[in-house]
Formats: C-alpha cells, structure tokens, sequence
C-alpha cells in the first residue's frame, strides 16, 4: 500500500484547522492509501495556543493574555479536547511532534506528500504557523502535490520574492489552490494549477454524523462563531437574537471584543462538540469560512456576516466565492441589512446541494489524478 503524507496546519486549536486536516486524510484513505497527517508544528504554533501567548508581544496579545487568566480552565480544558482529536482522530506520524529539524527525514518515508489545506503559503509576519517547510525544499523520491492550500493575504510578498519561491512549487507535481487571486498568480507565472474544495467540503452531512459527539442544551440557542469578534459582527447578532425572541447566543471563541458581549462564553468545546452545537443551533452568525461551511454541510439557517467600508461590503473571497459558486448569496448579511426573521429561518438548499456535489466530484478528481 502506498504511503501519503499530508503536511498542513493540522494542530492549530481551531475547528476548521483540524476538521479540514481530518476530511483530506479521510477521503484519501477511501481511495485506497495508507494516509497520515505529518506531526510537524512550528514552535510559535505551540506557544500561540498556550494560556499566556508568547509567540509575540504587542497589545493585541497583551490584552488576550489578561483575559485567558481568568479562563485558564476553559482554555486547558479545550487545549486537552484539541489534543484528544488530533491524537485520536488525526491519524498522525509520528505520535510525538516533530520541529522543523527533524521534519526531512520523517517526509522521505512517504511516497505521495500532499501540502495542504489552510494558509500554507501565507509568509506574512502575522501568521504564526508559517515556515518554510510548506514549500517542500527538500530531495527525494516522493511526489510533491498541493491540495486546496492559500498564499492568505500574502500574494503581493510572494510576488515580490518569486526568484525564492516560484522554483520551489514548480518542482510540485500536481498543484491546487483554493482563491482564485491565487490560481491567477501562479497560471500568470507558468505553474498550471487548479482550483479545489476546501477539503471540509469533500464530506457530506451524512459523513460528518458520524464524527458528531452530541452536546446537551436544553433550550433553543444562536451559535456565534468569529474568530476576530469584528464589532459589526457582534451588533448584527444582538439585532437577530433580539429578532428571536431574545434567545441566548453560545460564542466560541474568547476575544476581548466579545468576552463582553452578553454572550454565553462557551470555549472549551471538542472540534465533534463543535460540530453538534452547528447542527443543533437555531441560528448560526459567522463571518467564518469554515462556520459558513459547516453551516451549509447541516443544512442549517445561517447569516454569513460580512464588514462594510465606504458604504461597500467587503467581499472576502474565499467565503464570498463560495457563497456565489453555491448560489447562496442571500446569506449575505452587513450591519446595515435590514431584518426578515421568517426570511433568515428559511434556506432553500436543493440548488446549492446540487451544485456542490459537481464541485465536489472535480475535486476528488484532483486527488485521484495526483496520486498516480
């Protein structure tokens, strides 16, 4: 049986990190390979996630450090059901990390190493994942491919360094991204690329059922999911909870924007938890990509938020595209958009189902066409 190893952000303690990380190493394991998540984080990776962050010091990180003081118990407590999954779920090789040191040898052992999803190739100064190895710069007998993987925000960098960085992907085999900015750049560069699902989107609800670990509440809630809390996104569920009836909101993720929020802070839930609490929600608020996924995989009502500058929404591609590709840009919603309740409960997800299920089908095209 031959040997893939994927290398991506599979240990962050973020649910469409993991999740992404366990779709790919699942669908790939369906076709027929022994598939395994390569154990490699940066050391700033490990720090980022730690009580008291010190991958970095400036304000941002300041205030988050105060404040995880007095959720030290939430924070180790989602840190272990973090562990958990990667070590139970995750498939990973080796079982004890690796750094970058030792990564070289460990990716000789594999016949197939697959870089991707997540922002991989993103090389700004705010990453705290990134490194290098993502670039695979290394010799040997393996075949290099990329699947659904993002240069973030970071595209107009690596333009400016491409002597360093184009030569490395075009010793890549087969390459996919998931922005279409990115697919330019790299086709305008003479690298044939491709453009993939998200591999969250490789699994149908039925699929992801089986991951579910159910979590009891009793009463009917609004999940809000933001990993930076934006202040637009906030006021814009308050206005839809509100609309409901006043029913509680469940945030995920501990910021100091929304610690204050009035929300339920709930953040020590487990990436299958945090699948339950999505398809059992009333109402889901995101202005997350993968909250806008995993919103539409369940079938479930969702506003997928988005800010506004000089009186314009500002159009986040990856999430937009996919909202547009599926058909669903009525789940658009800004801090100015006016209210229908009725209208927000109601999702029609017989087009969108279709359409994704095509997109579905060229992605995994790209999988078994790479791992020849």
């Amino acid at each position: 049986m031959r040997k893939v190893g994927i290398l991506t952000f599979h240990a962050a303690y973020n649910y469409g990190a993991v999740l992404q990380a366990y779709a790919l190493k699942e669908k790939i394991k369906s076709l027929g390979y022994d598939c395994r998540i390569i154990n490699f984080r940066t050391k700033k990776q490990i720090k980022k996630y730690s009580v008291i962050n010190t991958s970095k010091i400036n304000k941002a990180t300041l205030a988050k450090n105060i404040q995880n003081i007095f959720y030290a118990k939430q924070i180790k407590k989602r840190n272990s059901n973090f562990e958990k999954f990667i070590g139970n779920s995750l498939d990973v090789y080796p079982k004890n990390w690796i750094d970058e040191e030792s990564l070289e040898n460990t990716i000789k052992e594999f016949d197939f190493v697959v870089c991707g999803s997540d922002q991989i190739w993103n090389i700004s100064e705010k990453v705290d994942d990134k490194s290098m190895c993502y670039f695979l710069d290394y010799k040997g007998n393996f075949k290099k491919i990329s699947y659904a993987a993002s240069f973030g925000d970071s595209i107009k960098d690596i333009e400016e360094e491409k002597e360093r960085f184009l030569p490395l992907l075009k010793d890549f085999s087969n390459i996919s991204v998931r922005e279409n900015d990115a697919q330019e750049f790299l086709n305008g560069n003479g690298i044939i690329s491709e453009l993939t699902l998200d591999p969250t989107l490789l699994m149908n609800k039925e699929e992801w059922k089986k991951v579910i670990k159910d979590v009891k509440i009793n009463e009917p809630y609004i999940l809000y999911y933001s990993v930076n809390s934006r202040k637009y996104s906030i006021d814009l569920t308050k206005r839809i909870s509100k609309e409901l009836g006043g029913i509680k909101v469940i945030n995920l993720v501990l910021h100091p924007k929304s610690a204050f929020s009035g929300f339920e802070n709930k953040i020590d839930y487990a990436p299958e938890e945090f699948l339950a609490l999505i398809n059992n929600a009333k109402m889901i608020c995101t202005n997350s990509f993968h909250g806008t996924v995993f919103s539409i995989i369940f079938e479930k009502p969702f506003v997928a938020m988005f800010d506004m500058k000089d009186e314009k929404i500002v159009k986040e591609q990856r999430k937009y595209t996919l909202l547009k590709e599926l058909g669903l840009e009525d789940r658009i919603y800004t801090s100015k958009s006016e209210i229908n309740i009725q209208e927000m409960l109601k999702v029609n997800y017989k087009e969108s189902k279709e359409r994704l299920e095509r997109l579905r089908n060229k992605s995994l095209k790209y999988i078994k066409e790479s791992l020849k």
